[in-house]
């Protein structure tokens, strides 16, 4: 103990070793992995000065004479390193829509014990704790990270940028749902907004390609790719090969 020490800190070794039928009789400690004898009894100490990694070999005698040898590698100053990461949902953000932030860092060799959370990109700290929420009420890209500190005093920062787009066209006519990007690139192909891109979307898309409702919104049903954007029967038919590569 500790599993992971850092240079110039006592370390305990403790032999467990079990026989059947004979006693331990001799325990000879080889700490610094040169091949000689530095400590003997069931519980030594040792300490380390620098970084690195220690084949550290125990050897137990019995009171027959017979011997075993176990090694193992003792890391000094090298433990696991904290990772900051973060995942959030929904994948595809649109404003006005609350968005999930949660923490998945990897801690190192202590316990995290901070989660800092700046979700707008500015700077200052808007949140705290593993998981938080925001919403955003203007489209555009956003610069998340999150700094995670833990017990020892380290540190470490992840980073995502989120895009949050335009909130969608209204429900067409006939029906229930709004038009949903499935995607997030901006183009509403599940146009009855039930969840999926299926062949009902883009016959209801024909039906109603030259509506209000899609002409006064031609940035999401833009399928064509038309630049300034205009709905016409060459979307639909864009929408009908998407259909058919997904």
């Amino acid at each position: 103990e500790p599993r992971v020490p850092d240079p110039g800190e006592e370390v305990t070794f403790t032999d467990g070793t079990r026989t059947s039928g004979t006693t331990v009789v001799d325990r000879e400690w080889d700490l610094d992995g040169d091949g000689s004898t530095d400590e003997s009894g069931q519980l030594v100490t040792y300490t380390y000065d620098t970084a690195g990694a220690y084949p550290v070999s125990l050897t137990v005698t019995d009171d027959a004479g017979d011997t075993a040898t176990l090694t193992r590698v003792v890391p000094v100053g090298v433990g696991e390193e904290l990772v900051a990461a973060f995942g959030y949902q929904p994948a595809n953000t649109v404003v006005e829509e609350p968005v999930t932030f949660t923490d998945r860092s990897s801690p190192g060799d202590a316990e995290i014990v901070s989660h800092e959370w700046d979700l707008t990109g500015d700077g200052a700290v808007d949140a705290t704790g593993e998981t938080v929420t925001q919403t955003y009420d203007q489209p555009g890209e956003y610069d998340v990270t999150l700094t995670v500190t833990d017990a020892e005093g380290q540190s470490d920062t992840a980073a995502e940028t989120l895009t949050v787009r335009p909130d969608g066209p209204p429900a067409l006519p006939g029906q229930d749902n709004p038009p949903r990007d499935l995607d997030g690139d901006g183009r509403f192909e599940d146009v009855t907004g039930e969840g999926e891109f299926s062949i009902r979307d883009i016959q209801v898309f024909f039906e109603h390609y030259q509506s209000d409702v899609v002409q006064n919104n031609a940035t999401f049903f833009n399928f064509a790719e038309d630049d300034p954007p205009d709905v016409s029967i060459g979307d639909v038919q864009a929408l009908f090969q998407l259909y058919q590569e997904q």
